[in-house]
């Protein structure tokens, strides 16, 4: 496993990624170092590292922290590439990301990197499934957290349900390696609330 929890672990760039991502990348930029979006369009050379990205991550999505099938995955420029087009092509810049959440996310600048957050800013209520800032934080954190939440709408009912879903097969198998292996940030607020048993019949499922 990559992680359990949010933050994210950053993983090396692939062997591959120069010569494919890149270099070409590099080379379009050279010649267009101002793209349109159907420039964009038809230069995206970091789909191709996407399935690297994808095993590299666990398949769990930087910004939710739960598993995302390959067809829903991609590669979102944490540093937009219409503000920051130098970071296109870079491996560091890439965050994995259901597309959802990279959607919503468009092109701000104000999510929190979830490679650089600290544990703990963001916790899980229970039973609602509300992501919420940790009430420990300092004011300016809470404020950062709350916009990142607002920005990727990690409280829309499809992430609620979302949850609910590996819950739900955590209370019928009461396997937490797999609901860790899927579900990292559910597993870890659970643990830490101490809820590993109590969530039964807190749900009611």
């Amino acid at each position: 496993m990559v992680y359990n929890l949010i933050p994210v672990r950053q993983q090396p760039e692939p062997p591959d990624f120069n010569s494919g991502v890149r270099t070409p990348g590099s080379a379009f930029l050279s010649q267009t170092p101002d793209p349109t979006k159907r420039q964009w369009d038809k230069n995206r050379y970091w789909k191709s590292c996407l399935s690297d990205l994808y095993r590299s991550y666990d398949e769990i999505c930087a910004y939710t922290g739960i598993w995302i099938s390959f067809h829903g995955a991609t590669v979102d420029h944490f540093l937009p590439k219409s503000r920051h087009p130098q970071g296109a092509y870079e491996w560091e810049n890439y965050r994995l990301s259901c597309d959802r959440a990279n959607n919503n996310k468009g092109d701000s600048t104000d999510v929190l990197d979830p490679f650089l957050i600290q544990p703990d800013y963001f916790v899980l209520n229970f039973p609602s499934l509300l992501v919420k800032p940790n009430a420990s934080l300092q004011a300016d954190e809470k404020r950062k957290v709350e916009r990142t939440i607002a920005i990727l709408r990690l409280n829309e009912e499809c992430f609620i349900q979302d949850r609910l879903h590996w819950l739900r097969e955590y209370i019928y198998t009461q396997d937490t390696h797999f609901l860790r292996r899927h579900a990292p940030f559910i597993a870890y607020e659970l643990e830490r609330q101490h809820l590993e048993s109590s969530i039964i019949t807190m749900m009611r499922v």
